[in-house]
């Protein structure tokens, strides 16, 4: 049996396909490259105690956060009412990383890996395209750890259907569950004799 679609419902089909493909263009090479350590650049963070003191730096190392990589960088009280500004530097001359070295930066103390309290984001650059993001989080303390989701698990399970004596009524089938938990399983009336 052909079916014909209104040509309406085809062209938002082949645009719909077009534009997920698109994203993923953009998508996957972010995700593949956000968890490759060799775009992380060296940070470092300038800041003073006080207005009369001269600079002082603090180097911070990327941690890695569940899926992603950040940077925790552990300053005094007293930096965080001063000016300070931040350092990027990799590697890589074709890779650009935004903020610039020098850039001055403004932050109250994190508490956790939250997405809110970062003091900046460092956006990797390359051929002009963005390709990752890693944030900075200025905190008093050492980074607290972070709680990581495990993949969910899936399993699949044949199921065969039998009558009292042992006798196999189906060839069966394989359900697929996705989530921790009991399940229960009916027969399809198509196995019923009775």
């Amino acid at each position: 049996m052909i079916r014909n679609f209104p040509k309406g419902l085809r062209r938002f089909g082949a645009t719909a396909m077009s534009l997920i493909l698109l994203v993923m263009q953009v998508v996957m090479p972010v995700a593949a490259l956000a968890a490759d350590p060799s775009l992380l650049p060296n940070v470092t963070i300038y800041y003073q105690l006080s207005a009369e003191e001269s600079p002082m730096s603090q180097m911070i190392m990327a941690n890695s956060a569940g899926n992603e990589y950040v940077y925790w960088g552990v300053l005094p009280q007293e930096a965080f009412n001063n000016p300070m500004s931040i350092d990027v530097q990799g590697n890589d001359p074709s890779i650009i990383y935004d903020p610039a070295s020098g850039s001055p930066i403004y932050a109250s103390p994190a508490t956790s890996v939250d997405g809110s309290s970062m003091a900046t984001t460092i956006q990797v650059y390359q051929d002009g395209s963005p390709v990752a993001s890693f944030p900075v989080y200025l905190a008093t303390v050492d980074m607290p750890p972070v709680e990581v989701e495990p993949d969910p698990i899936s399993v699949s399970l044949p199921i065969y259907y039998v009558d009292d004596s042992g006798t196999t009524l189906d060839e069966g089938r394989t359900e697929t569950y996705t989530a921790e938990g009991n399940y229960t399983v009916y027969a399809d009336e198509s196995t019923w004799t009775g």
